[in-house]
């Protein structure tokens, strides 16, 4: 089984966490497509070690911009392990909008967990 996930910060490429996503050891990922919210929600840059952070106040802020994965049981379960889901961070279902690899834009209703990274 296998769920997709959006990340929006240390997850993402080219960022200090995103080898849990490619470690084998962790799970299976599959690189989806990179996206955005299609609701607009406060996205927020907080402690000493700039941690991002979305608020759930939905049509607040502006739409913010990730990457989707598609990824297992197992590395979902450790994703929730690093992020500390629930007591730090809460994966919230949500509409993210998709930009395909050619650059066209479709909205994707997950009907799963999208991680809040």
């Amino acid at each position: 089984m296998s769920e997709k996930v959006f990340v929006y910060g240390t997850l993402k490429k080219n960022e200090p966490n995103h080898y849990w996503l490619t470690d084998r050891k962790n799970g299976v990922s599959k690189f989806i497509g990179n996206g955005e919210t299609c609701q607009k929600y406060p996205l927020i840059i907080g402690t000493k070690y700039n941690i991002p952070f979305v608020l759930y106040k939905p049509g607040v802020g502006h739409h913010v911009q990730g990457e989707v994965y598609e990824v297992d049981e197992k590395m979902m379960s450790n994703l929730d392990i690093l992020e500390d889901h629930p007591n730090y961070y809460i994966r919230e279902i949500d509409n993210v909008d998709i930009k395909k690899p050619n650059n066209e834009s479709t909205i994707d209703d997950f009907n799963n967990d999208v991680k809040a990274k």
